[in-house]
């Protein structure tokens, strides 16, 4: 399941779709996974977005690294909760204040880690984790508080930081880091050249799927169809079939509610629509015949398309709140980024950032007489 993307780093969820889409299929030769590869389609916004200072300015660190050997499923104590088909689901560890899940793959490698406070039922951490030198280290943290709405979100690479997000007390703040040297970013501004870039072409290309096409069933139980449950006795997933169409609605963890719906036709993956706990759309995710997603804000706003055609992956970021386009990133075939672009309200270029044969350059906008 893909998980949405804004420019909101503290909600970030995604990175290569490709890769998601091959990862799932191995890990899930059923159907899709009812948990998120990589929780994140809104990281990869974040880490993009361009930050543009003088020297830092904050005092911002990275959440704390968490790594694993990757024997978790063999050695941990707990409770364990398998699938319908025998398989680990998770490890769950009741402590006196919080409670972890973690989270497996068939291969029984870790997915996430999950931990709650007990009082709230909130979760207050999620950790996705990346293989490195054989050991599974944090990818992606994302730090809750249990009774306010401050968030921290850090993303690391091979075990290195390169962005760290907080939001407290309603304010915002980002910190880039260098991945070799663990040192913050630095970057100069300039007077921005414009550069040859037709935005409205690039809007006639991603325009959002409608998210009034989405009906979501009232009622989990009244669904008609093969029914699975966990060892624990909470219903997994429920497939209703319609001749060579077969529609999978995955349901949470807790049992209670739809988490995502999969499509697919032929045996092929056709579509994906991730629920949140408001029981609203999330994503919509479009498989054939190329990637192509949109995700949703609480209200049913577009905050992010995002697609990836012949090795090239395309994210358009919007304000929410008046449809305007906030940034443009893409990326090539090897993951490296090509260009980005953030625009004002009037939809104008005040940042820019290409990768040129000396390493990436970034320019902002400045005022006459900066």
């Amino acid at each position: 399941m893909i998980r949405p993307i804004s420019m909101n780093a503290v909600g970030f969820r995604g990175t290569n779709l490709l890769e998601q889409f091959k990862e799932k299929q191995k890990a899930q030769p059923q159907h899709m996974d009812n948990q998120p590869q990589f929780d994140g389609a809104q990281a990869v916004a974040a880490y993009n977005q361009a930050v543009i200072e003088t020297k830092p300015k904050n005092t911002l660190k990275p959440s704390e690294l968490i790594t694993l050997n990757g024997d978790e499923a063999d050695k941990l104590e707990g409770e364990k909760v398998y699938k319908s088909d025998g398989s680990l689901e998770a490890i769950i560890q009741k402590g006196d204040k919080t409670t972890k899940e973690y989270h497996f793959f068939y291969d029984k490698s870790i997915k996430e880690l999950i931990e709650k406070d007990n009082e709230t039922g909130k979760v207050i951490k999620s950790v996705h984790f990346d293989k490195v030198d054989g050991k599974y280290v944090s990818g992606t943290v994302r730090e809750y508080d249990a009774k306010t709405d401050d968030e921290k979100f850090t993303i690391y690479s091979n075990g290195k930081p390169l962005l760290v997000t907080e939001k407290k007390n309603g304010k915002e703040e980002t910190v880039h880091f260098d991945s070799e040297t663990g040192e913050k970013k630095v970057f100069t501004k300039d007077k921005i050249i414009i550069p040859d870039f037709d935005l409205n072409k690039i809007k006639e290309e991603m325009k959002p799927v409608d998210i009034n096409s989405v009906k979501l069933p009232e009622n989990i139980n009244a669904l008609e169809g093969a029914k699975k449950l966990r060892s624990n006795g909470t219903l997994e997933s429920v497939v209703v079939t319609d001749g060579n169409k077969s529609t999978d609605y995955i349901i949470d963890f807790d049992g209670k509610q739809i988490e995502s719906i999969h499509e697919t036709e032929n045996g092929k993956s056709t579509k994906d629509i991730d629920i949140n706990k408001d029981n609203k759309v999330e994503a919509i995710t479009i498989w054939q015949p190329n990637l192509y997603q949109t995700h949703f804000n609480k209200d049913g706003k577009v905050e992010c398309i995002s697609d990836e055609k012949d090795g090239i992956r395309r994210y358009m970021d919007f304000n929410p709140e008046n449809g305007t386009v906030r940034a443009y990133t893409e990326y090539g075939p090897s993951n490296e980024l090509r260009k980005r672009l953030v625009f004002n309200e009037k939809e104008e270029i005040t940042e820019f950032t290409e990768n040129t044969p000396e390493g990436l350059s970034t320019v902002k906008r400045c005022a006459d007489g900066d």
